[in-house]
């Protein structure tokens, strides 16, 4: 084992007797942390799971200070995911967009939802005749609030078979957003 695995190793061990659940990997000539992250949107997921996470374009450089500053990095990528306000956005290091519409929520929902074999999901058909019904009455055009979904479940009369569907739905939307924007659940 080199000088500079046993300096990683090191760091991890003290990152892990910390309590911060984030690893520093070494590729090549070339470090990265390793940890449980929200989904990067677009990918269809909604759960938190194990990623991986590059500093800079290509990683810091896999030395003596790249390996310090690797390790202020895994203390401040713990803070965000520990504090509900991680975003892929503002750590790629992109220009933060506007608040994505309903329908781009339900267009990410969407493919989650068909993945077939997947115990829960539903067929293309089932969606088209139930969910996307639901979803279309929603203003397509507005961010995504817990408000907006609130006023849809008010419209429908209480103690139905049809409001308990209509919430179901909309509470696996709502469950989309806020895996991957936690913050903004204020319900």
């Amino acid at each position: 084992m080199s000088e500079l695995d046993c300096h990683i190793k090191r760091e991890n061990d003290k990152l892990r007797v910390a309590g911060i659940r984030v690893t520093i990997l070494q590729r090549g000539n070339w470090l990265y942390l390793r940890a449980v992250l929200p989904p990067k949107l677009g990918t269809g997921k909604v759960k938190p799971h194990r990623q991986e996470y590059t500093p800079k374009p290509a990683g810091l450089p896999a030395n003596a200070e790249g390996i310090k500053r690797t390790t202020k990095l895994a203390k401040k990528l713990w803070n965000a995911v520990e504090s509900d306000s991680f975003d892929w956005e503002v750590w790629s290091g992109k220009p933060a967009k506007a608040e994505r519409t309903a329908k781009e929520w339900i267009e990410a929902l969407k493919p989650y939802w068909l993945d077939e074999g997947s115990q829960g999901k539903c067929s293309e058909k089932t969606w088209e005749r139930h969910w996307q019904v639901d979803f279309d009455k929603l203003p397509q055009d507005l961010p995504l609030t817990s408000a907006l979904l609130l006023d849809r479940v008010l419209q429908i009369q209480p103690n139905t078979r049809r409001r308990r569907q209509v919430c179901y739905h909309l509470q696996k939307l709502a469950d989309c957003h806020l895996e991957a924007h936690r913050e903004w659940f204020d319900l």
